[in-house]
């Protein structure tokens, strides 16, 4: 099957199904359409169906005065002449304006009938009689004893004094009479019926047998429900007597406002359908014509699609030889481009290892010179608490000093006073001696004090000769004391100097650390990049050897698209380049992505490993990137 007859029958189908759901949408809408237009015609039918039965009743009103006002009928009431009263209600009737003509008295007593010999039967019951006989007249549907339906108007009968002598009734019998209902018929174009109670009393409807429906019951119990019981409209589709209607239902009431009966209208949906029916014959022969046409359409813009089709095939075989070579040149080099990918990811990953031993060190240095930082901080203080014990034992020793110097002037007072004493002993032992006798006493006394001033002469020289030993002693401590103070002083000097130095090894090394962490994870995501390339590469030498194996099947495709289009593939391929040898596949070097990538770690955490898995990615070529096409090899389109 060519293009032509595909097209054909594709475009064929859509435009039928388009014309099918255009047709039958049509048709449902005109269909409404018509129904709703219906129901309106219905709805304002009630209303002339209303102003009719209103004129009859005017018709019959104004023969009131005829009716009343004859002074020979008002005397054979008065006299009870109920033979003459007969013959004039019968010859009012004989005029052919009236069905019904009663006349009674004042008692509500039929007196006389025109359209029957019964007489004597009491109508006082009937609101209208009463009205009547109380000098109100009426004019409205009644239900009476012997004609159960009728038009009928009711008047009071009086004197020339105003006496109300009795009352006459007058009207049509509905009951069985065409006339109303046939009116409505011809003038409005609808069926109509007058129901007393649900019995169609007269209707234009004809039965099954082409008689009149009349006698036949309401079916459906919606409607008695709604119009004689509540009183209300029933518009709406109604089956009567197995057709269906749009219909229209509305309540007659009597002079007690109780509703006796119904109004009826309506319109047979066969008619409508009639109407349906020939919109949609139009619409099926629109939709034909539509369909031809559309088919003649398709098959000139298939024709021109065929012989531009056929003006690009060779064009197109071309294309494929050259995406074919093109695509092996691309394998080739992309198989070279993933086995350099692969060496350079393996080196990558060596270096990857290397930067996270180094880090590790690093670490290591770092953590160590912050505890030698630590130590030289420790080692500072008590540094600096010798030295200020060092201050205390200097000042210690100055008061020593001081306190000896004061002890040597007071072993100086002391050996002068034992001189003084020695001094005094000799004197006193002059005067004793120059005393004799007397003397004696006093000169062994002045001896013993001599000997006393002299041993503590002694013992003050020995004293005072300790002490100068001691202050040489303690001064010779206090300059080691002050030579010690500053050599602690130089120490705290260089220490704190140590300490800085160790302080910003520390620092630097924890930063060297953090740089090595970094590197290390450029590598790691440089590791992923280069496996990700490989596999890519890997990737791409495989969609080229699928491109050149496309390439060679488009050779084969165009064969079948030219048959496909003109019908004969060896008449349409006459001048068309035959297909390319397929070339050999070119071998494929799997690209091994390394499963386990160091990534950079804290401390001496174990090294965290992950796979990185290649990503395929399909490239699309359209023909427009193949088959270079210009306006002029497109107006056959």
């Amino acid at each position: 099957m060519t293009v032509r007859s595909r097209m054909m029958a594709y475009f064929g189908l859509i435009v039928l199904v388009v014309c099918v759901v255009f047709s039958v949408t049509g048709v449902m809408i005109f269909r409404a359409t018509m129904i709703e237009e219906a129901t309106q015609t219905v709805k304002t039918g009630m209303k002339q169906v209303d102003a009719k039965y209103r004129d009859w009743l005017d018709g019959l009103t104004r023969l009131t005065p005829f009716m009343t006002q004859d002074p020979a009928m008002a005397g054979m009431l008065v006299k009870t002449d109920a033979p003459g009263l007969r013959a004039w209600a019968k010859a009012v009737l004989s005029s052919g304006r009236m069905d019904v003509c009663t006349i009674i008295d004042t008692k509500g007593i039929v007196v006389a009938r025109g359209h029957d010999d019964r007489v004597g039967d009491s109508l006082a019951g009937k609101k209208y009689v009463r009205d009547a006989l109380s000098g109100v007249s009426s004019a409205l549907i009644e239900e009476g004893t012997l004609v159960r339906f009728s038009l009928r108007c009711t008047a009071p009968i009086k004197n020339t004094q105003g006496d109300i002598l009795g009352a006459v009734a007058w009207g049509r019998n509905l009951t069985g009479n065409s006339e109303f209902v046939d009116g409505v018929r011809q003038s409005m174009d609808m069926h109509c019926t007058l129901f007393y109670g649900d019995t169609r009393a007269a209707t234009s409807i004809l039965t099954t047998s082409n008689t009149r429906a009349v006698g036949t019951k309401m079916d459906n119990p919606d409607v008695v429900k709604t119009v004689l019981g509540e009183g209300k409209p029933f518009v709406r589709q109604n089956q009567i007597l197995g057709k269906p209607y749009i219909t229209a239902y509305w309540p007659i009431k009597n002079s007690e406002n109780k509703n006796i009966g119904m109004f009826f209208i309506g319109r047979e949906i066969t008619v409508i359908e009639e109407s349906v029916g020939t919109a949609r014959n139009i619409f099926i022969v629109s939709g034909c014509i539509v369909l031809l046409f559309t088919i003649l359409v398709v098959w000139m813009i298939a024709a021109g699609i065929a012989r531009g089709v056929l003006r690009h095939a060779d064009t197109m075989l071309q294309s494929a030889n050259y995406v074919r070579a093109s695509s092996e040149q691309l394998a080739q080099a992309s198989q070279g481009l993933a086995a350099g990918s692969s060496e350079q990811a393996a080196s990558i990953e060596e270096i990857s290892a290397s930067l996270e031993e180094i880090s590790g060190m690093t670490k290591q240095n770092a953590d160590n010179a912050a505890q030698a930082d630590k130590l030289t901080h420790a080692v500072i203080g008590s540094i600096d608490n010798a030295h200020k014990a060092m201050q205390k034992s200097l000042t210690a020793s100055q008061e020593i000093a001081r306190a000896s110097g004061e002890t040597q002037k007071i072993i100086k007072t002391i050996d002068e006073i034992a001189f003084q004493t020695n001094l005094l002993s000799l004197n006193a032992a002059v005067e004793a001696a120059r005393a004799g006798d007397a003397g004696a006493g006093f000169a062994v006394v002045a001896d013993e004090v001599r000997s006393l001033s002299m041993r503590s002469a002694e013992a003050s020289r020995r004293t005072a000769e300790l002490i100068e030993e001691t202050i040489t002693r303690v001064n010779d401590g206090v300059s080691v004391f002050a030579e010690s103070g500053r050599a602690i002083d130089e120490v705290v000097e260089q220490s704190g100097k140590v300490q800085q130095l160790v302080s910003e090894i520390a620092a630097a090394s924890n930063e060297q650390s953090k740089g090595i962490e970094q590197i290390n994870r450029g590598v790691v995501e440089m590791e992923k990049v280069v496996q990700q390339t490989a596999a890519n590469s890997e990737e791409t030498a495989s969609s080229s050897e699928e491109l050149s194996a496309q390439a060679e099947e488009m050779h084969a495709t165009v064969d079948r698209l030219v048959e496909f289009i003109g019908g004969s593939g060896k008449k349409a391929a006459a001048g068309v380049t035959p297909a390319l040898a397929r070339p050999a596949p070119v071998g494929k070097k799997p690209v091994t992505a390394r499963p386990e990538v160091q990534q950079p770690v804290k401390g001496n955490q174990p090294v965290r490993k992950n796979s990185v898995a290649p990503v395929t990615r399909t490239r699309e070529i359209t023909p427009e990137q193949i088959i270079p096409l210009d306006e002029e090899d497109m107006k056959d389109f």
